[in-house]
């Protein structure tokens, strides 16, 4: 087997080259103890002698635009070493001062949306796409998104052209972006609070629990947005809204009473 380098990670074995893959041949009382390797090619592109050098010695390669992706569409990348791993870096495509709640990773942008540096060594799930039912994805969405946050309700259209209002959230087990509905706990049963059809009400409103907690969607002229009751839900007051009754203008906060009515403030 030829040697083709000194190993970066433990500095005391040689990189070796098999078949499909340069490795780590570091030993010790007949047990591995390094398990460094670089694959032949990554994405269809195969290792130059130049590529292996530099990742041996520099860590990273320069950045090439001939690696192929899945859908046979190329993309400029380089190669870098990071925890002992070989991880794509993009060119200026880092997000700033946000990691992958999943592995603390840096976050990429790509041209199909953001991932974590090690979903493309298959390492991490974690990746957000650039639009999700019609609704595109912001760099805040996705700050909230990679560090395990909610998203703000947004309006949404699904494939059957219904409109619909939900969060976004990544699934821990999945990583996979998920939409939630639910717009906080019934002050009176602690069941989920919904956006019906005619009004926001408990899931518990035709259970055996037969709860009657509603928000109706409008008061005093003013459309209560599924932002409004997630704050009311909460126990706290909206911000300061413009209101309307019999032809007199007026201001107030929208807050629950004792009984769990909507009041104006």
């Amino acid at each position: 087997m030829k040697r083709v380098g000194t190993c970066p990670i433990c500095n005391k074995g040689e990189l070796l080259e098999f078949e499909d893959k340069f490795q780590c041949n570091f030993v010790e009382n007949n047990k591995q103890l390094c398990n460094f390797f670089i694959y032949k090619s990554y994405s269809k592109k195969i290792i130059t002698p130049e590529m292996l050098f530099d990742l041996l010695h520099n860590y990273e390669t320069k950045f090439y635009s001939d690696f192929v992706d899945d859908k046979g569409e190329k993309f400029e990348a380089a190669l870098k070493i990071v925890h002992g791993y070989i991880n794509y870096k993009f060119r200026n495509q880092i997000v700033d001062n946000v990691k992958c709640v999943n592995c603390d990773g840096e976050i990429l942008r790509t041209k199909q949306g953001w991932g974590c540096e090690n979903y493309f060594n298959r390492k991490c799930g974690m990746f957000i796409y650039r639009s999700y039912n019609g609704i595109a994805m912001t760099e805040d969405n996705v700050r909230l998104l990679v560090t395990g946050n909610y998203t703000p309700f947004f309006n949404f259209t699904s494939k059957q052209g219904i409109n619909f209002q939900a969060k976004l959230f990544v699934n821990d087990s999945t990583f996979q972006v998920q939409f939630d509905y639910s717009l906080g706990d019934c002050p009176k049963c602690n069941g989920s609070v919904l956006k019906m059809e005619k009004f926001f009400g408990c899931t518990n409103y035709l259970s055996d629990l037969r709860c009657d907690f509603i928000i109706w969607p409008s008061i005093f002229g003013y459309n209560l947005s599924s932002n409004d009751v997630e704050i009311l839900l909460r126990g706290d007051q909206t911000d300061v809204k413009s209101f309307r009754w019999k032809d007199k203008d007026f201001e107030g906060r929208l807050s629950l009473d004792e009984n769990f009515k909507c009041k104006v403030l």
